[in-house]
């Protein structure tokens, strides 16, 4: 499930947009929401945001944590974790593959996620490509040092051995990477609070795994252009979740404020429906749009309504199974950012034929 996000295509702008509407006016989000903001507007709450992660990262490169050692994964890649590689390792044997243009993540409040269907796609095409042009030597990707960067650098070169050279994920462990522990950081969601669940590299690895024996992802067939084009919050926010069955969006709306750069009104949202073929949509936020423009045009529209931040009623679960079940066609969820309750939901509630 793509629910993390790359921001190689978010301006400072729509990552603002995003931290700020993340959390309805439930009760149970109130102390979250109000930590969230301080008072700040958006462009101070995204400086103070930068600040923290160049912070950290500044820590962690003048530590002693990392050592400029060569750690191999496979005969002809391995990896380091520098700044600048040792004149000692620039010889004939290695080509050294510099990552930071793989790396490039905007997060959402203390989020830390890895990158997306995108990157992973572009890298292993780029990494491909490099041990072709250099056969006789060993490729060694370069990250820089502090573990944001090692971390989504170990994720990259594990989602490249799962998808080109069909390494089974349980076999992904930090012994495979002779990488030490310090140098991983644990995924972790969108909160201004002290994370209570963390997502490993193997997980994720796992979820990938899964979804290339589905048949949901594959580098030959995967369409960089069009995955790049609805990532964008301009677009909708909008991926495909399982082909031909479910796709999660951002909530569209009725009418846009007259300087609004989104293009979220219903009549945008509807032209790609059917050329995706969306029977049903089910919109788990309250009404912001008229649902008369999707029913006229033979698409069902069905509230399913929960709360923001606590996990689906178990009502809500099996409902949204047999809608998805029923329906002869895809269906479309949503709820206002398309992340939150739309990613929990399907995720708990995906048919259960054991594909999820």
């Amino acid at each position: 499930m793509d629910t993390f996000y790359c921001g190689n295509r978010i301006s400072s702008s729509h990552v603002a947009d995003k931290i700020m509407s993340t959390y309805d006016d439930e009760d149970e989000c109130e102390n979250e929401r109000r930590g969230s903001v301080h008072g700040m507007g958006d462009e101070e709450l995204i400086e103070l945001l930068d600040k923290m992660v160049m912070d950290e990262k500044a820590r962690e490169s003048s530590s002693n944590l990392f050592t400029d050692a060569i750690y191999e994964v496979a005969a002809d890649i391995s990896m380091i974790v520098c700044e600048k590689v040792p004149a000692e390792y620039q010889t004939d044997r290695y080509y050294f593959l510099d990552m930071e243009q793989h790396l490039v993540y905007f997060p959402y409040a203390y989020d830390f996620g890895p990158v997306n269907l995108s990157v992973i796609a572009r890298f292993c095409k780029h990494l491909t490509e490099v041990l072709q042009e250099h056969p006789d030597k060993i490729v060694v990707l370069r990250s820089p040092p502090d573990r944001h960067s090692s971390t989504n650098t170990t994720f990259l070169l594990g989602c490249f051995l799962v998808l080109e050279r069909e390494h089974e994920s349980d076999g992904l462990t930090m012994p495979h990477f002779k990488l030490p522990a310090s140098h991983i950081k644990s995924f972790r969601d969108a909160s201004f609070l002290q994370t209570k669940f963390e997502l490993t590299l193997r997980d994720v690895w796992q979820g990938l795994e899964k979804a290339q024996r589905q048949g949901w992802i594959s580098p030959d067939s995967f369409d960089l252009e069009e995955y790049e084009h609805y990532d964008d919050p301009h677009n909708g926010d909008m991926h495909v979740i399982i082909p031909k069955k479910l796709v999660a969006l951002k909530g569209p709306v009725d009418k846009l404020a007259n300087d609004a750069d989104w293009q979220d009104e219903g009549s945008v949202r509807l032209r790609r429906f059917k050329e995706m073929g969306v029977k049903c949509i089910i919109r788990l936020n309250e009404e912001k749009y008229d649902p008369i423009i999707f029913t006229d045009n033979g698409i069902e529209v069905v509230d399913l309504y929960f709360e923001d931040c606590p996990v689906p009623p178990s009502q809500i679960v099996f409902r949204f199974i047999k809608m998805v079940e029923s329906t002869d066609g895809m269906v479309a969820v949503h709820c206002d950012t398309g992340l939150g309750r739309t990613g929990t939901l399907i995720a708990r509630g995906s048919p259960l034929d054991g594909s999820v």
